[in-house]
């Protein structure tokens, strides 16, 4: 999301078509519940690049923004894993024991219906923690919903956003197949590419 290497045309609302057509609600901003949620990602994805290249083993990072978050708060901490990674989630339960809990379920929902706020890095789960209202923290700028979302440093005190203009931007980020064949969207790429 920082490097703005997507397309993105501001005489479009394509994002209020696409809310019609696929009846998406952007709920408002309220902390259903009391845990700090963090949302673990695919140890090895490479959405995870920077912190490779910066020699950072991503399970090594998860257990020290969970020290960071008991600096920072006396809130209970969740732990919910990737669905295809269970890998770190072990590893922060041999850290951390049982001083944190860690979730058992399947829909995001759940949890986020048990959340003060969520936590992480850059897995695209804060979209669907913004858009359900959930106060968003991302560790990393390049996470979509970074722009709208929270700093780790200000989880007591979480700021609202307005979502206009970001929810403008990010339906302009996937396209189905059919509308890939005009070229209005290699038009708007073509844009994006510096020569």
């Amino acid at each position: 999301m920082d490097e703005g290497v997507h397309p993105y045309d501001p005489s479009y609302n394509r994002w209020e078509e696409l809310q019609k057509q696929y009846n998406i609600d952007v709920l408002p901003q309220q902390q259903r519940g009391d845990y700090i949620l963090f949302s673990l990602q695919l140890d090895g994805d490479s959405a995870l690049n920077r912190l490779i290249y910066n020699a950072i083993q991503y399970k090594d990072y998860c257990c020290n923004v969970i020290q960071q978050i008991k600096q920072l708060t006396d809130r209970p901490i969740l732990i919910r894993s990737h669905p295809l990674d269970k890998t770190v989630i072990t590893h922060i339960k041999s850290i951390f024991g049982d001083t944190i809990e860690y979730s058992d379920y399947t829909n995001i929902y759940q949890d986020l219906d048990r959340a003060y706020c969520m936590i992480t890095y850059n897995s695209t789960s804060c979209v669907e923690s913004i858009l359900y209202g959930t106060p968003t923290i991302t560790l990393d700028s390049s996470a979509v919903a970074h722009p709208v979302a929270n700093n780790i440093t200000d989880i007591e005190s979480l700021k609202e956003h307005d979502l206009t203009y970001w929810l403008q931007k990010i339906a302009f980020m996937q396209w189905q197949g059919k509308e890939l064949t005009d070229g209005y969207v290699w038009n708007l790429l073509k844009q994006t590419i510096q020569l």
